[in-house]
């Protein structure tokens, strides 16, 4: 048969024979896979250091009956840094047997690659706390395997963030509003950023799963939020990213649905939605906010403005005030 090239995350690495491994390997495509890495183990071998566990490889493949056969393998990432503690090892191998037992195919192959691979490297980097990292590759693993708990409204009322407090029913995965917790006799126990970091580990784009950047503040609000905030007594809201404000998204009232336009920097269009409106229980809705949210790059932190002027004079400030720093530097 004729060899193939794929990349592909070492998982587990058994000994076999002399100087033999059997690797586990999770790659995009063809999901978990068996291969013999023949002389691996041999110092001056050249499959030595990329066929190594938690390496990120681009492995040459030849199939064979019961297993792959390694012909080459040249190394992408290393992640030195995890063997600086027991704790970093002990998460990281947990993290590639959940996968490795999981044996994802297709698409949620390679999402899985994605999520194992950011999780290894925030290991790698001693920036967050392993149980923060552990929690987050839990959660957002159950999700992509359909065990996301339903956290983007209230089951019974549909309100999406009215209250500072929600009760979430971890076995049954429901979210309630304080006041039909309190209806239920149940006492809330998750405060507004709680609920939110959940929706962002759940709901956001693979890359940014691990940057929450969701303030506490009153005065900071999520895209979706901000996209809500036209129900209130303003009939428009003009929404811009705080970090790079390179699209601007208008949202209105229109009789029961809400209108979202997105517009680049420069005023010209470039996508319209419309969705019944969110606070009356559409999950689907909320949904189509975020996918909208992930395509233009609007991150959890945005600023609202009541006018298209306004927003195009902090863009322009913004970008102004980048120009003068490069200069100075």
């Amino acid at each position: 048969m004729e060899p193939f090239v794929t990349m592909g995350l070492v998982l587990k690495e058994t000994r076999y024979r002399e100087a033999d491994r059997i690797l586990t390997i999770l790659t995009p495509k063809l999901g978990v896979i068996t291969a013999m890495a023949a002389n691996s183990l041999r110092l001056k071998s050249k499959l030595f250091s990329a066929c190594g566990l938690f390496c990120y490889s681009e492995f040459t493949l030849v199939p064979g009956r019961n297993m792959y056969t390694v012909r080459e393998a040249d190394v992408q990432n290393i992640f030195h840094g995890i063997s600086s503690s027991i704790e970093g090892v002990s998460l990281a191998m947990y993290l590639t047997e959940l996968a490795a037992a999981l044996s994802p195919t297709g698409e949620e192959a390679a999402r899985e690659l994605r999520l194992v691979l950011n999780s290894l490297y925030m290991i790698n980097e001693h920036r967050t706390d392993l149980r923060v990292i552990k929690a987050v590759f839990e959660l957002r693993t159950m999700s992509e395997c359909g065990f996301m708990p339903q956290i983007v409204c209230c089951r019974d009322c549909g309100t999406y963030d009215e209250g500072d407090a929600f009760y979430l029913d971890a076995q049954e995965g429901h979210l309630l509003c304080a006041s039909c917790a309190a209806k239920a006799g149940k006492n809330c126990n998750l405060d507004k950023a709680a609920l939110f970091a959940l929706r962002h580990i759940c709901l956001v784009e693979d890359k940014k799963i691990f940057n929450n950047s969701q303030s506490q503040e009153k005065a900071s609000y999520s895209f979706a939020q901000a996209i809500n905030h036209v129900y209130d007594e303003r009939k428009q809201n003009v929404i811009i990213d705080s970090k790079t404000p390179n699209y601007i998204a208008i949202s209105s009232k229109e009789n029961d649905h809400l209108k979202i336009e997105i517009i680049n920097k420069f005023g010209l269009h470039q996508n319209t939605i419309q969705i019944p409106i969110i606070q009356e229980k559409n999950q689907d809705g909320f949904l189509q906010i975020v996918e909208l949210q992930n395509k233009y790059g609007f991150s959890d932190k945005v600023v609202e403005f009541g006018n298209i002027q306004d927003a195009r004079k902090y863009v322009l400030d913004s970008q102004n005030r980048k120009v003068s720093s490069n200069q100075r530097k």
